[in-house]
């Protein structure tokens, strides 16, 4: 939670210089406001093994919602939810389901250009959720602790209107103790309120 905190300083500390930034797209928007975004796509995910447990179907449809503030064109803050759907791991054979979720808090930083598109990065932090649960008491080690972890995105944009983005990322995260490292690719709309 430190680190949350921490991080959140930090963003509102740099962010407050760089609110007097103009929009380079649309002078007459000011980029800055609350949005919410979802965003569905394919995710991956990397389970440990060991002698009882053996990689089977790791892919899964993943879906991502997400609230943030955007400060200006170039800076935001976004707080989102990651969830997996139909993932699983196979353990004397048996089939595993496995549940991986997480609520994150990135640092986005936005690159306009070309009028109507833009890239962008971010980093930040996932609180972690995996279990496992399967039949016959079948378990594996991918139950474990929730637990904070590295994440890092990027992707892109398009501006269909003044409120509304069309945009296309790639976020992951890193493997900490028992919580495998994962891997989405996503595509959505995100929704700009002006402020």
């Amino acid at each position: 939670m430190k680190k949350i905190i921490a991080f959140s300083t930090l963003v509102f500390i740099l962010s407050g210089s760089a609110l007097a930034f103009d929009n380079p797209v649309n002078p007459k928007h000011p980029g800055r406001g609350i949005f919410v975004g979802g965003d569905l796509g394919y995710g991956y995910y990397d389970a440990p093994t060991n002698n009882l447990v053996s990689s089977s179907d790791l892919n899964a449809l993943a879906w991502y919602i997400n609230i943030g503030f955007q400060f200006n064109p170039y800076v935001a803050l976004e707080g989102g939810y990651l969830q997996f759907n139909g993932a699983q791991v196979a353990a004397n054979n048996y089939a595993i389901n496995a549940k991986v979720h997480g609520d994150s808090l990135l640092l986005k930083l936005i690159y306009p250009f070309k009028n109507k598109y833009s890239v962008f990065g971010k980093l930040g932090f996932m609180e972690m959720y995996a279990q496992t649960t399967g039949a016959g008491g079948v378990s594996s080690n991918l139950q474990g602790n929730n637990r904070a972890t590295p994440e890092l995105g990027v992707g892109g944009g398009y501006n269909l209107s003044q409120h509304v983005i069309a945009q296309a990322q790639e976020l992951v995260t890193f493997s900490v103790g028992s919580l495998p490292a994962t891997y989405s690719t996503l595509v959505g709309v995100r929704y700009l309120f002006n402020m």
